[in-house]
């Protein structure tokens, strides 16, 4: 028999904020966000996997907590570097029991446009710029050239920066709600990925202007 989702949780209290060790926690097991990845749902169950430690802290309710799996195990889609964007929004909605068709229409409205920023920014700029620098050091004769590659590209600071600092920026510079569970204003961490886009966009006008063009 098919799980009906509610529209609502049965607990409307606001739950208590996330601990840093709990937000840490699903920082590392985003990492695996695509080690169950399908033609299905995609990166769902690994999207369920790196949220469910502060879904677990969030609703006290087993059925609430069964509901919010059910829906987080839906379609998920969106760049590996980028999810904890989605990530800390979302479990902000969750945290202030926030609609359920809203929960659900946010994160699919999120996931698409940090996915293709993240190919922006990611494969088409740091990946090319890196496997540049470490063929010239491959030709050199430099055998550690590809290890430094596919670390720097995996796990160097650049991503783990990004990822430790995306879910505490987008949770706790979350959106103001109110008394009908609607997003009022939106605080300052879109405004800082406002700034990044732009400066995104710059680069890669100079890297025009200077003759360098993806392959």
């Amino acid at each position: 028999m098919a799980y009906n989702i509610p529209d609502s949780y049965s607990e409307q209290a606001p739950a208590e904020q996330l601990d840093k060790k709990t937000l840490n926690n699903m920082v590392w097991r985003s990492l695996f966000l695509q080690a169950s990845f399908n033609y299905e749902r995609m990166q769902a169950g690994g999207w369920l996997f790196s949220i469910l430690p502060g879904l677990k802290k969030i609703h006290k309710n087993e059925k609430d907590l069964a509901a919010s799996m059910s829906h987080n195990l839906e379609f998920f889609n969106t760049h590996p570097f980028l999810v904890n964007f989605v990530m800390g929004i979302i479990l902000s909605m969750e945290q202030n029991k926030a609609d359920i068709p809203m929960i659900r229409a946010v994160r699919v409205a999120a996931m698409g446009p940090l996915g293709g920023i993240g190919d922006a920014l990611f494969w088409f700029t740091l990946v090319p710029i890196t496997a540049g620098i470490t063929a010239n050091m491959a030709i050199n004769g430099n055998i550690a050239a590809p290890v430094y590659f596919l670390t720097g590209i995996q796990c160097g600071p650049i991503r783990l920066t990004v990822l430790l600092d995306a879910l505490v920026l987008s949770f706790r510079d979350r959106c103001d709600w109110d008394l009908n569970g609607k997003c009022q204003r939106v605080h300052p961490s879109s405004e800082y990925f406002r700034d990044f886009c732009c400066w995104l966009l710059d680069l890669r006008v100079w890297s025009d202007v200077f003759g360098y063009s993806d392959p």
